[in-house]
Order: C-alpha cells, then sequence, then structure tokens
C-alpha cells in the first residue's frame, strides 16, 4: 500500500471497519434465534408443569327458569342462569417458585397455596328482574375458574360454616371450562353467605386474579427478586429485596366496568356480554427474570463498533508513527477475532452463565489478539499497548452492563475519554505527509 498516502489508508481501514462492524451484526442473529429455543423451552415446560393460572372466583353460579307467555302457543319455558360476586373477597397467595430445565434452556414454574375468604350478599332479585320462585336453590354452585387444573387441591372448604367439596369443572363460568365447583345449600331468602376455603395449584410464568368483590383484597409473596406485576391494577403496598417480594392489591368495584350479579344465558363467560370486561381486568405478578444473558450479549453485540474501531486505530497509529506496514488482510483477521469473542460470549453463557463467561471469552480473545499483534508490529511492547487497549475496553464494557440506569451516561463519558486520548496522540502527525 505504497502508494497510499494517510487519507487513502484512512479510508481502506474505515472500510475495513464497517466489514468487520456488519459481521458483527450477524450474531444478533443468532442471539435471536437462541431467544426464540428459550421462548419454545419455556412454552413446553409449562405445557408439562402449568400454564400460567389465571383465578376468576368464587361466584355462586344459581339457575332460574323463565316462563315466555304467548297467546297463541303455550307457555315457552327457558333457563337462565345468576352469576352473583362476592361482597368482599379476600386471597392470600404463597408462591414457591422453581427453575425447570429442558436440555440447556430454563423456565420459571412454581406451586402456590391460595386462601380464599369472603361472603356474598343477599341477592336482590327485583333488580335482576326474577321471579324468585323460578329460583332453582337446590342446584346453587359455587364455582372457581382455573386456567390450568392438572394439579389443584381443594381443602379445608366451607360455606356458611358447612364443609363442602370440590369437583371437577366450571362449564358454566370458566371460558375453557376447567375450574373447580362445588354444590352449596342456600335457603331462600336467606342473608349474607360466608366461605372460605384453600387450593393448591401449579403454574408457570405468573399468576393473575379477577378483581370479583365489591372489595378485592389480594396478597402474595414469593422468594424472587424480579417480580413483574402485571394486568389492569398494580399493588396498592409491596417489598422489594434481592430475593423476596411481598405486594397487596385492594381493588373497588368501582374500578370495573361489570356489575356484582347479572343474568346470563347458561353458556358461560364466553359468550356473555361481560366477558372482555371480566378479562380486561384481571391483574396478578409475573415471575419476571430481569435481565437473561441473552439480553446481557445483545447489548454486548453493541458495542463492537466500538471495539473494532479502538483496536484498528492503535494498529493504524502505529502505522503513521513508527513506518510499520500492515495489509489489509491481517486488519480483518484481527477484526474477526473481535467478532469471534460475541460467539464465544453466547456459546458459553448458555452453560456456564454470564459473568463466568465474559471473563473466559475475554481471555482467549486478549490472548490471541495479543499473541498475533507482536508478530504483526513486530514489538512485543506495541502488542501489549493493544491488549491494554483491549483489556480496559472488555473491563468498562463489563461495568457498563451492570448499571442499567447509567449505562448511557458512562457510555458517554467513556467515549469522549476516548477521543480525547486519540485527538492528544495524534495531535503532532503530519497528515498531509506522505507515508513511507
Amino acid at each position: 500500500m505504497k502508494f497510499l498516502g494517510h487519507t487513502g489508508k484512512m479510508i481502506v481501514v474505515g472500510v475495513l471497519v464497517i466489514i468487520c462492524w456488519v459481521a458483527s451484526l450477524f450474531v444478533l442473529g443468532v442471539v435471536s434465534e437462541r431467544e426464540g429455543r428459550q421462548s419454545e423451552a419455556e412454552a413446553q415446560v409449562a405445557e408439562d408443569w402449568g400454564r400460567p393460572q389465571v383465578v376468576a372466583g368464587p361466584v355462586l353460579v344459581i339457575p332460574t327458569t323463565k316462563s315466555i307467555a304467548n297467546p297463541h302457543v303455550p307457555s315457552v319455558v327457558t333457563q337462565q342462569v345468576l352469576y352473583i360476586l362476592p361482597k368482599d373477597l379476600s386471597i392470600e397467595s404463597e408462591i414457591k417458585p422453581e427453575v425447570r430445565k429442558r436440555g440447556i434452556f430454563s423456565a420459571p414454574v412454581y406451586r402456590t397455596k391460595l386462601n380464599f375468604s369472603g361472603s356474598f350478599t343477599p341477592i336482590n332479585f327485583i333488580e335482576l328482574g326474577v321471579n324468585a320462585n323460578q329460583v332453582l336453590w337446590d342446584k346453587a354452585t359455587l364455582m372457581i375458574g382455573l386456567s390450568d387444573t392438572r394439579s389443584v387441591d381443594a381443602t379445608s372448604a366451607k360455606f356458611d360454616g358447612r364443609e363442602i367439596k370440590f369437583a371437577p369443572g366450571a362449564e358454566l363460568w370458566s371460558v375453557n371450562g376447567m375450574g373447580v365447583h362445588a354444590p352449596v345449600y342456600l335457603i331462600p331468602g336467606s342473608g349474607e353467605h360466608s366461605f372460605s376455603f384453600e387450593l393448591d395449584l401449579s403454574g408457570s410464568k405468573g399468576i393473575s386474579f379477577l378483581p370479583l368483590g365489591d372489595v378485592t383484597k389480594v396478597s402474595a409473596q414469593a422468594p424472587w427478586g424480579s417480580p413483574s406485576f402485571t394486568g389492569a391494577f398494580l399493588p396498592d403496598t409491596e417489598e422489594l429485596s434481592k430475593d423476596n417480594f411481598s405486594a397487596v392489591w385492594q381493588v373497588s368495584s368501582l374500578g370495573r366496568s361489570y356489575p356484582s350479579a347479572w343474568v346470563g344465558s347458561g353458556n358461560g363467560m364466553i359468550n356473555n356480554e361481560y366477558s372482555q370486561a371480566l378479562a380486561a381486568s384481571t391483574f396478578g405478578v409475573d415471575l419476571f427474570r430481569e435481565v437473561t444473558f441473552y439480553t446481557l450479549v445483545s447489548r454486548t453485540v453493541k458495542y463492537a463498533i466500538l471495539f473494532i474501531a479502538l483496536t484498528f486505530l492503535a494498529f493504524y497509529l502505529f502505522e503513521v508513527t513508527s513506518g510499520i506496514k500492515i495489509h489489509p488482510f491481517q486488519y480483518i483477521l484481527i477484526g474477526a477475532a473481535l467478532v469471534l469473542f460475541y460467539l464465544l460470549l453466547l456459546s458459553i453463557s448458555e452453560h456456564i452463565g454470564f459473568g463466568r463467561s465474559y471473563l473466559i471469552s475475554s481471555i482467549m480473545t486478549l490472548g490471541l489478539v495479543t499473541t498475533y499483534s507482536a508478530s504483526v508490529l513486530k514489538a512485543r511492547s506495541r502488542a501489549w499497548i493493544v491488549a491494554t487497549i483491549l483489556a480496559i475496553l472488555y473491563a468498562y464494557l463489563y461495568a457498563i452492563l451492570q448499571l442499567e440506569q447509567f449505562a448511557l451516561l458512562f457510555g458517554t463519558l467513556f467515549l469522549f475519554v476516548a477521543l480525547a486520548a486519540v485527538m492528544y496522540t495524534t495531535r503532532k502527525i503530519e497528515w498531509y505527509k506522505e507515508l513511507g
């Protein structure tokens, strides 16, 4: 490249930087593919262990008949269903999370014990437009809709102080018919009804609830340091620590868009006019994994242009200041080593985690680049300068990755310092002088 001056060589090096940077972006495609595999593994674990739970209940479901008078034909009797929501509802949830593996991938799952208590107010038949004499009291049922009932177990179930026994299914209440139900004894014209029971459930990813009470109070706690509160209502109080969380929701019926009682067709929530409103009112918590190593690897790749540009700049300055000739192919090999760092980081992280993988990948890349630089730059001292630059870059990048809120600030400050160092180093170079 004797025919090139400083400007021409800078253009060539700049093109090589872009080529190597584009190559590093292909790593993002690999990360995306592996994240897809992780999502598939989570779905498979959920299918085997239990899907995310949505707890819809309890609700009193009472069949009733209605006669439609017609002067030309005999009276037609149709069946309807009364849906009565609780006056007050309290649910205490103690979540015990686990991490299940599928190959090299993992997914959060949990077991939980739910303690229900509350009461129902007397039914106002006049407001509902129902004839109390046509209510089928002996078929009243307490129903709870669930997303997955493969591991459900009910204990200590009482209604008005009497023991009740849950059976599978909640066809008249749950969209998919899944849940549990228990026949209850109601006396016509009776007053307030109390209930209390426990449910043991298993699920994955998260758990959600419906605010069915006039006042609904839900508490949840788990040894999990990164919960994600989801749905229409956020907790009124929450306590977060590194390894635990607890949260309490208190939701008024004024915050939802469906009544405390209504008459339905008996075909279940899916055909009910309030089905969308019910689904939109859910709230709960997900066992969120704050930052996975795939996220960290993606963030690391985004800094590839900085590593490549500064390393190539160091080699170029050695050319300018010492008269060494470096072939474009040698630049490409150095760039390939820098890009390979990200694939090493991704592949090793899947087995031993991000922190140790970052250290191992950095050492491997530093060793390879330093050894090769000693030969290219014709001096070990120059190679150690390159190694020092890369070591500082890798160390600083790792620190930035740990500082989510201050990552932009510290990254910008580092770029400012790097620019200042380059300007100081090149302040006496005669750029119009041809390379010797």
